[in-house]
């Protein structure tokens, strides 16, 4: 099997990886380049699509045929990334999120991702019952009208109780991605250990835009460049979220659209609305030492 080079833009789900790609697009958009492709893997796997080279890869950086792919895999040095396709890591992107807004923002997700789960009594299951301790299992349609802000505050602490006893793993993520703990030091060890990377904090990025200028070492154009294509890709992002579930509903929709799901909050720390205080507290407690050297010093709760 030929070898491939790969430059990975990673994380662990619901962590900005699409804002991360939305921005790149932008970018290279901008510097002329064509940046139409698919860079999900998952979905090029699914759907049987070839890797095609990325155009817009910095010669400094990879002299040769270099494909920038999205992945939500953890790092193991000994079994790199879909090393079963050829793939080598070349570098990588890491951007990463505090894990109460991924736990919430994958609860919300759940109601894209139901659709194709529907017969899937595991998943059901898994997600339900044993992770938001319903009653019983919603139909797409009833769970697809619902809202984190229509979700009884009971099911949410029983999620993040759950996502606690299970050191931070969500069960239909973790053959994928492991646990959000696992994954991420997973990544910064890799970094730590001398591969090219950019590594990226969500909440930094939301407050300083010109952190995404770290990309810059793998990529055919500059900083100017790159920080315009943040700006542009923040409007259209926001354009797509603009119209928030219960704004559809009150006009009659029965069927969110899926945009206005997948984009429902880029925000920073909107846990603190969701879960009871008592039990951040507990969490703080018992993870507060993790997210530390996570460099998350002084989350709220």
């Amino acid at each position: 099997m030929d070898r491939k080079k790969a430059l990975w833009l990673v994380s662990f789900p619901k962590s900005g990886n699409t804002w991360t790609v939305e921005i790149i697009r932008k970018a290279a958009a901008r510097a002329g380049f064509s940046a139409g492709e698919d860079y999900d893997i998952y979905n090029l796997i699914g759907q049987s699509r070839p890797f095609v080279p990325t155009s817009f890869i910095a010669p400094a950086f990879a002299d040769e045929a270099c494909f920038l792919l999205k992945t939500h895999s953890a790092f193991d040095p000994d079994s790199q990334p879909h090393a079963d396709l050829g793939f080598v890591t070349e570098g990588f992107i890491h951007i990463y999120r505090n894990p109460l807004d991924v736990l919430l923002s994958y609860i919300n997700f759940t109601r894209i991702e139901y659709y194709s789960h529907q017969n899937d009594a595991v998943y059901q299951r898994e997600l339900f019952l044993d992770l938001l301790g319903l009653p019983s299992v919603p139909s797409y349609a009833a769970w697809n009208a619902l809202s984190l802000d229509t979700l009884p505050r009971e099911n949410l602490d029983h999620a993040l109780s759950q996502f606690m006893k299970s050191e931070l793993a969500i069960p239909s993520l973790t053959a994928m991605s492991s646990s959000w703990i696992k994954h991420t030091q997973s990544w910064i060890e890799a970094a730590n250990r001398g591969t090219p990377s950019a590594v990226l904090k969500y909440e930094e990025c939301l407050v300083n835009p010109s952190v995404f200028n770290r990309m810059d070492r793998f990529f055919s154009f500059g900083p100017s460049v790159m920080s315009d294509a943040v700006q542009e890709a923040n409007e259209f992002l926001k354009k797509k979220s603009a119209t928030s579930s219960k704004e559809l509903k009150s006009e009659g929709h029965t069927n969110i659209p899926e945009e206005a799901i997948f984009f429902n909050k880029m925000t920073s720390c909107y846990y603190i609305n969701y879960f009871s205080r008592p039990l951040l507290s507990s969490f703080m407690s018992e993870y507060g030492q993790v997210l530390r050297e996570f460099g998350y010093i002084d989350l709220p709760y």
